[in-house]
């Protein structure tokens, strides 16, 4: 039975949630429809509960979409759909606080509500994984940025004020991070650094290579802040390259010497920018030399062996988001 007919069952059972994932996971662009269709209003308040703006909130909205599109597969939640796509506008609408902060310095606390209250996830979820991955990238940032005069201390408070987080998030996330804290005096500002790094595993470089030296290809080799963020790129594969090619100081090797140097040194993350029609044959050879986690940047979805991380990258998706947003835009004035 293919993935139409059993699209067409689910949906004459009534279980249009498990129908819905199914058309993520056969890639069909419906999806976006159908999830919009079903859970948009409800996203949308959800974003607008946190940001105050009903403008930003419908932003949030179809960058969830994007997000979920790039998110399913791995992930298949056909039983708790909308509290994963939840999850997901909680974690971009805290971002976008971030974000307008940053030019206003304006706080701007998240209100609990009771929908929001069920996308807060325990500790074992994937998802809130993620979601605390991603805070504390913003947190290292934030503390980053300021000025030696700032001073040696920094509170929880004076963080979530500045970002405009909820207070309440912010504390409990540097808790997990950080047992430094310390009532009415908050963290040492170079400290909670230094322990927000280690967490987010900057200060444990990982080796990655690079299959497909076409232009995006070489724009990564080229591209210098990797290392910053605990990833060094080894070197660029590709059919056939000239002998001695380069790009960003990283020697571009033909396709036969990879099995090989992924298992000398022992590589556990492969990135593909190839075309779509040879990104499968590409994949199967890196998770067959050892590789463990894929960051995917043509626009096919991915099979892999169990135990194997895929995080895809699908600029086209994004674009049909943005030309969507804007048709729906425009048709309203």
């Amino acid at each position: 039975i293919d993935g139409k007919e059993v699209r067409k069952v689910l949906w004459e059972r009534g279980n249009t949630v498990e129908a819905i994932v199914a058309l993520f996971l056969q890639r069909d662009e419906g999806a976006l429809r159908e999830v919009s269709g079903k859970y948009g209003g409800r996203l949308r308040t959800l974003a607008n509960s946190i940001l105050q703006d009903a403008s930003a909130a419908e932003e949030c909205e179809n960058d969830t979409y994007l997000q979920a599109w790039n998110s399913i597969p791995p992930h298949q939640p056909g039983g708790y759909l909308f509290a994963f796509l939840a999850k997901i506008t909680r974690h971009l609408a805290l971002d976008a606080c971030r974000r307008r902060a940053r030019k206003k310095r304006a706080g701007i606390c998240a209100r609990l509500t009771k929908e929001l209250e069920q996308c807060i996830p325990g500790p074992s979820d994937t998802p809130c994984q993620v979601d605390g991955i991603l805070l504390a990238g913003v947190l290292e940032s934030y503390l980053q940025s300021l000025p030696e005069e700032a001073g040696r201390y920094i509170s929880a408070t004076a963080v979530a004020e500045a970002l405009g987080l909820n207070d309440v998030v912010v504390r409990k996330d540097l808790a997990a991070v950080s047992s430094s804290g310390r009532p009415k005096v908050g963290y040492v500002r170079a400290k909670l650094i230094g322990e927000l790094e280690h967490f987010l595993g900057y200060d444990n470089t990982q080796d990655a290579i690079l299959v497909g030296a076409g232009k995006l290809g070489r724009a990564l080799l080229s591209y210098d802040v990797f290392p910053q963020y605990g990833l060094n790129i080894l070197a660029g594969f590709d059919i056939d390259p000239p002998e001695g090619l380069e790009e960003g100081g990283k020697k571009i090797l033909p396709m036969e010497k990879l099995p090989n140097l992924c298992r000398r040194m022992k590589v556990r993350i492969g990135i593909i920018t190839v075309p779509g029609e040879s990104a499968q044959e590409v994949c199967d050879r890196l998770t067959s030399s050892g590789i463990l986690a894929v960051w995917n940047f043509s626009n096919v979805h991915l099979s892999v062996p169990e135990g194997v991380l895929v995080q895809n990258e699908n600029m086209a998706v994004s674009l049909a988001i943005l030309s969507n947003h804007l048709k729906e835009r425009f048709s309203t004035k």
